[in-house]
């Protein structure tokens, strides 16, 4: 099985900066530094790839489980010896390939950018006012009186 040669063809991801922090695939750069020093490029690269393959899966995201058990058996370094540079942590991801999650100190979230929505203002209590028209209490004339005249019924027989 040929895994690419260059790290822009193993892992493709949408990454955007906001200051110093990138947002992408945060497990990347600590896993960089606790692999050993000693892998050559490719054995990197496809450990690399297996760790992502690892973090995608945590993330939600879709891996094929056949490409991962063939990569798994193309990985340089064991998943034991992952555990011991606490890359993988002992607690078991999927038993059909056996995988491992990742370790509590590796990051493994992606941030979900949130649209940022304007947050509603929350209404103030009206106060009940009798004279809606005009609700300055200086410039309020005196209600007018209302006169309820009484009319005679008659009954007709």
């Amino acid at each position: 099985m040929s895994w690419p040669t260059s790290k822009n063809e193993a892992c493709v991801t949408a990454a955007t900066s906001k200051g110093t922090e990138t947002i992408g695939m945060p497990w990347l750069e600590l896993c960089i530094t606790r692999l050993p020093k000693t892998l050559d490029e490719n054995k990197t690269l496809t450990a690399l790839t297996f760790i992502s393959s690892i973090g995608l899966i945590h993330n939600g995201d879709y891996v094929s489980f056949p490409m991962l058990a063939k990569l798994l058996d193309d990985l340089p370094i064991s998943q034991v010896w992952l555990q011991k540079l606490q890359i993988l942590s002992p607690l078991l991801l999927l038993n059909s390939p056996k995988v491992y999650r990742l370790h509590d100190s590796v990051p493994h979230k992606v941030p979900i950018s949130q649209p940022k929505l304007d947050k509603p203002t929350a209404a103030l209590p009206r106060k009940w006012n009798p004279f809606p028209e005009n609700s300055d209490p200086e410039q309020q004339d005196e209600p007018e009186e209302q006169v309820i005249e009484r009319v005679a019924t008659t009954t007709l027989i």
